[in-house]
């Protein structure tokens, strides 16, 4: 008997029957829900001569385990590949208002990118002597972000960045990290300091890093069969410690014009606008950094940020598919914490903060453009925090609190993707890069400083 047979049998135990009729799950809405879940959709009123930023800065990134040699069991590394890709509008539209496309002229637009891979030992592997895995991975995470820089000066590595996240937090400063614990004897409140010399636990002498504040260290098992998790927690961070990056890069190496160039980009996040796990802490840095941002920019009379996060696997847009039909064209919702909890998490109790508490910096929200294709994307909350969480939670889901709504539409309808109903070209593209052969490019924060400032369009 194969699997598949085996499987229909148990479904018509009487026990599995009797099992099903005492749950309760989620059904599809009949007339008064659905009339009820329409009602909650606005019409968009589209606006052609609406104008949102020329530059188009997709990151994505994406993780792999290999074995070092087939024969050897238990013995991995770890891949991970971030990937910066900059896309021009005016160079996409002509090429789409073409009647044949020219794969000459695609490969130009498809040329301004940076890749990076991080490389770290996974299950079974010893780096530089270490005597154990999890700190083969600590010291290996850290010299990759000490050596990812956009220039020649330490000012632009990635570590230099995690510093710059870490001075949000409450307490910290710009020089300085405060450690929870020591990786290695769990001794309490470290302090590690901005500066090239090693540094040593007080109580066991062992090293401590800065990229400790990860956290993602907690996640490395000794005799795992594979160490998957960790990978998969600094995928996810990653691509949002870029995000913060490649800002704080723009500003530094451009004083005098930023606020003009950032005005003129799009940020497109393959993912939610979220960090997950251990290192879930950055999202708070960021959603700060985003509104210090948009005040500077507003304050001086320029666009704010616009930063997208598209959605190509979640509750939220799974219950959007299953919701189309009823859905009507060019509507859009913004998704509130009644309306998760009541439809998409199925009668989920009401949480005492707020949803993504603790991870997100973006709101959700659902789009159904005039082509009938649902599409799910976030864009930066309007709060610096969530510590008044009573407004937070109210105004979070209030579609007029996004004023600049109306040009992500508009982007996302321009950058349509008929091959990928829930995507946009961009996401698309950057998710293709950070799958494909590993090899860095440009710094793209020259090229985002010497494009758009000589080769305005």
């Amino acid at each position: 008997m194969d699997g598949k047979s085996s499987f229909l049998d148990i479904t018509k135990n009487p026990e599995v029957s009797e099992f099903l009729k005492a749950c309760n799950f989620m059904h599809e809405p009949n007339g008064n829900e659905i009339e009820k879940i329409k009602s909650q959709f606005v019409h968009v009123k589209k606006q052609e001569d609406i104008i949102y930023p020329k530059n188009i800065i997709a990151i994505a990134s994406d993780y792999y385990e290999a074995k070092v040699r087939d024969d050897i069991p238990f013995t991995n590394v770890g891949y991970i590949k971030v990937v910066n890709f900059l896309l021009k509008k005016n160079s996409f539209v002509s090429l789409t208002n073409k009647k044949f496309l020219d794969p000459f002229e695609v490969a130009k637009i498809q040329k301004d990118k940076e890749a990076y891979t991080f490389v770290l030992p996974s299950s079974n592997m010893l780096y530089k002597g270490e005597k154990s895995v999890k700190d083969s991975f600590r010291l290996k995470l850290y010299e990759t972000f000490k050596e990812y820089k956009s220039d020649k000066s330490n000012t632009s590595s990635l570590l230099e960045t995690l510093f710059y996240l870490n001075s949000f937090r409450k307490g910290e400063s710009k020089d300085e990290i405060k450690l929870k614990k020591c990786p290695s004897c769990g001794c309490e409140n470290l302090l590690i300091i901005k500066t090239e010399a090693e540094q040593f636990c007080p109580n066991c002498h062992a090293p401590i890093y800065p990229t400790d504040v990860l956290r993602v260290w907690e996640e490395v098992k000794e005799d795992s069969a594979s160490n998957i998790s960790p990978l998969t927690r600094l995928d996810n961070a990653i691509k949002h410690i870029l995000l913060a990056h490649t800002l704080r890069m723009i500003k530094e190496v451009n004083p005098e014009n930023y606020r003009s160039l950032l005005s003129d980009i799009v940020f497109v996040i393959n993912g939610p606008l979220a960090v997950f796990g251990t290192p879930a802490w950055i999202h708070g840095s960021l959603q700060k950094i985003i509104h210090d941002f948009n005040k500077d920019l507003s304050d001086n009379h320029f666009s704010k940020l616009m930063i997208v996060g598209m959605i190509e696997n979640s509750s939220v847009l799974s219950y959007a598919n299953f919701l189309n039909r009823h859905i009507e064209n060019s509507s859009i919702l913004c998704v509130s914490d009644e309306f998760r909890n009541s439809y998409i998490d199925y009668n989920k109790t009401e949480s005492s903060t707020t949803f993504g508490n603790e991870t997100f910096y973006g709101q959700d929200f659902i789009y159904k453009n005039d082509k009938g294709k649902v599409k799910v994307f976030q864009i930066p909350y309007n709060f610096r925090d969530k510590s008044n969480l009573q407004v937070f939670k109210a105004e979070k889901s209030n579609l007029e609190s996004y004023t600049n709504l109306n040009k992500y539409i508009k982007f996302l309808d321009d950058f349509d993707s008929d091959m990928f109903t829930n995507s946009i070209i961009p996401s698309v593209l950057s998710k293709k890069y950070s799958m494909i052969s590993m090899q860095p490019g440009a710094g793209m924060i020259n090229l985002i400083s010497k494009t758009l400032i000589n080769n305005k369009q």
